[in-house]
């Protein structure tokens, strides 16, 4: 849940500021140099700027890249966060102690065989 919240956090301030990257791929590659070159401060950016005019050739139209970058949350990213958000919420009895995930797993590694077969019932259980 905190994970999936951060995320939509980001993409809710991240959107804000998705015009400065388009309207820095419009800039012709000549003057994008000649500024970095220019100017020491802006130079020290110069691998981030690299890097974002790599996607040049494959930017939308203004609109478009906005709609995609809204949408993200409920993309792709939203079945990450329904299986992670999933995962978490999964609780295993394991002699009628409640545990997570994690916690079970490591029971499969116990020297102890009495304690892996119990472990493994309850995750086969569930």
């Amino acid at each position: 849940k905190l994970y999936g919240d951060v995320q939509e956090k980001m993409t809710d301030a991240s959107a804000h500021l998705l015009f400065f990257a388009l309207e820095l791929n419009l800039i012709d590659d000549a003057a994008i140099e000649s500024a970095l070159a220019a100017d020491k401060a802006f130079g020290h950016y110069r691998p981030w700027v690299l890097d974002l005019r790599k996607d040049k050739p494959y930017q939308l139209e203004d609109r478009v890249e906005q709609l995609f970058h809204e949408k993200s949350v409920t993309g792709r990213g939203a079945w990450n966060r329904l299986f992670d958000e999933t995962m978490t919420d999964l609780r295993f009895d394991v002699d009628g102690e409640e545990l997570t995930l994690e916690p079970a797993l490591n029971r499969l590694q116990d020297s102890n065989g009495e304690v892996r077969r119990r472990a493994s019932e309850a995750l086969a259980a569930t």
